[in-house]
């Protein structure tokens, strides 16, 4: 393996020397574990993309004043040009 970041080398190094094995391996069962763990308490990009606008609506519809609706319908007229 080829590693050309000098930090990313001496982190891959460390626990192959620690665990008498390669920077291949040291990397590979790290990227396994890594892998494992974002599978099982992970969600995809989308679901957090998901996650995070339902959590922006319930904080917009729970916020004191006018929607953003209401806003924009402030600001322009029946044929969308501003007031």
């Amino acid at each position: 393996m080829n590693i050309k970041n000098d930090e990313a080398h001496a982190m891959a190094r460390e626990p192959a020397d620690l665990n008498y094995a390669t920077v291949t391996e040291a990397v590979t069962s790290a990227l396994r574990e890594a892998l494992v763990r974002q599978r099982e308490h992970g969600q995809s990009r989308s679901e957090r993309v998901t996650a995070l606008l339902d959590r922006m609506r319930r904080q917009l519809a729970d916020s004191p004043g006018p929607s953003l609706r209401e806003i924009n319908d402030g600001l322009y007229d029946d044929r969308g040009l501003l007031r």
